[in-house]
């Protein structure tokens, strides 16, 4: 159990798989992790630069790595447009970029399975925290993450922990709403008039 998405990030070494239900903040979540590394990499030169990507446009049967450095190559279709494809590649092979994976749940259901193995197989291959950590974060929906693992022969990702991202109660929601109001005139106002609950 974590209070934060910063904190299972670090507890997971930087090697993060975060399910949840549809629509439960996963991508909001990744977001957030992501302005978090973005800052550090204000003050520390060697931190990781994020680098989003969306799985749903990765390339049945190319290696993981080498889909990265083609959308960070790419102009069109909502790639980076680095005209530099050696840079690319350096910057790829001496990870310095944290990849932020969006979507396994939104690769197309007949090539989930290829996808996984190509995560595993990039997984394999980097260096191991910390002494030359290479950050890795993907999101899933947990009933399409168990239903990939359940038909998939070499099982879960490896090398990763995971969270899921629980659903917000009512009372959670209260809470959340009144601790924004209480900084709101506006909020404060309104509930102070008829009606007010």
């Amino acid at each position: 159990a974590t209070a934060s998405i910063e904190d299972a990030y670090r507890s997971a070494g930087g090697r993060l798989l975060i399910t949840g239900d549809p629509g439960g903040g996963k991508t909001t979540l990744l977001f957030s992790l992501i302005d978090h590394l973005a800052k550090a990499t204000e003050t520390d030169d060697a931190a990781p630069i994020p680098l989003v990507l969306n799985l749903s446009g990765w390339t049945p049967g190319t290696p993981i790595r080498e889909w990265v450095v083609d959308r960070l190559c790419d102009r069109n279709g909502g790639g980076y447009g680095l005209d530099d494809r050696p840079l690319a590649q350096a910057l790829v092979d001496t990870h310095r970029f944290a990849l932020m994976l969006d979507g396994l749940d939104e690769v197309h259901d007949k090539h989930r399975s290829a996808c996984l193995d190509a995560l595993n197989v990039l997984l394999e291959s980097l260096p191991d925290a910390p002494a030359a950590p290479a950050p890795l974060v993907i999101t899933c929906r947990s009933a399409v993450y168990e239903q990939i693992v359940s038909r998939y022969h070499r099982g879960r990702l490896g090398h990763m922990r995971a969270c899921t991202v629980l659903p917000l109660t009512g009372q959670d929601v209260a809470y959340n709403l009144a601790a924004l109001g209480s900084r709101q005139p506006e909020w404060l106002r309104l509930n102070a008039g008829e009606g007010a609950a």
